[in-house]
């Protein structure tokens, strides 16, 4: 059975088509924040040393099967991606990672509110998942989330990530995440 994942999308407001320089920092700036989420909340890599290094392309290892995947990417006005992560291990903390990477990013509050409510319901869904398969989906909640950034030393790179999307000329306007259970294929 394929595991399920958890289906993230951002879309921008309209209005003039984003430039190349702020659709690859936000890019880079969302994955990077994410292996942040990921390194810090995931018991395999508590090996992992926090630094500077991990702002480099090869500075966070991860194993493949752990990054972000690219469901859509669409550069038209309104700038739009939907990725997914895998509902597996510590994916359930790394989401509250995204909700709040990207609540730096957007402006309008409702936003904020709509992100936070999905990812609780996403997150009592994979709760309820687990409990009917036996499947470890990672502690989770925002308020865990945050313990683990900063017992691992990785709040402060968590957070100038943020800090950098926040500065972004991509402003988001929306922000929606799903559990997707998948089927036997």
């Amino acid at each position: 059975m394929n595991p399920p994942f958890f289906e993230v999308s951002i879309r921008s407001g309209h209005g003039i088509a984003p430039t190349l320089f702020d659709v690859t920092n936000f890019l880079y700036d969302l994955n990077v924040g994410y292996e942040i989420a990921r390194l810090a909340v995931d018991n395999r890599y508590e090996e992992f040393r926090f630094s500077h290094n991990l702002f480099f392309r090869r500075g966070r290892p991860l194993a493949n099967a752990d990054r972000l995947r690219t469901v859509r990417l669409s550069l038209e006005s309104p700038f739009e991606m939907v990725v997914a992560v895998t509902a597996v291990g510590a994916a359930t903390a790394v989401v509250w990672g995204i909700v709040r990477l990207v609540e730096k990013a957007v402006t309008l509050p409702a936003t904020i509110r709509k992100a936070r409510a999905d990812a609780e319901k996403a997150e009592a869904e994979a709760r309820e998942a687990r409990e009917r398969v036996g499947q470890d989906l990672g502690s989770a909640g925002e308020t865990a989330f945050h313990r683990r950034l900063l017992y691992r030393e990785a709040e402060p790179f968590f957070r100038a990530t943020q800090q950098r999307l926040s500065e972004n000329g991509i402003v988001v306007e929306e922000v929606t995440i799903r559990l997707v259970r998948r089927r036997r294929g």
